[in-house]
């Protein structure tokens, strides 16, 4: 199971959605549901330059979610936001990097602390 929350105590440039569960295959329902949250919320704020996913709750990602961030930075772009992916797991880090996703996926920024996990 993956869920997305919008949070609502960002300044006005900043749209962050905290990601918990599953961002793999077994849920590709939920991720095709995240890119269109993530395009909605972007169209009702014209005013965003920073999409921040919170990942620190994510607890599986395969390559079908990666497939799915790259969709949601897509749709930053097009609305002329910045994706920022934050307190990744390391499990998500090294997925990142062993596809060559992590810049391209805002996730190379050496004062964003990754979550470390067994």
């Amino acid at each position: 199971m993956l869920t997305a929350h919008l949070c609502d105590d960002d300044p006005p440039h900043r749209l962050t959605v905290r990601l918990r569960g599953l961002l793999d295959h077994t849920v590709a329902h939920e991720l095709a549901a995240l890119v269109v949250l993530v395009s909605e919320a972007l169209a009702d704020r014209p005013d965003v330059s920073e999409l921040v996913l919170c990942c620190a709750d994510v607890t599986q990602c395969d390559l079908c979610g990666i497939s799915t961030l790259i969709s949601v930075r897509r749709r930053a772009d097009a609305y002329g936001a910045r994706l920022i992916l934050r307190e990744r797991p390391a499990r998500v880090d090294r997925l990142l990097v062993r596809t060559g996703t992590a810049a391209y996926l805002g996730a190379l920024r050496e004062s964003e602390p990754t979550v470390r996990q067994p």
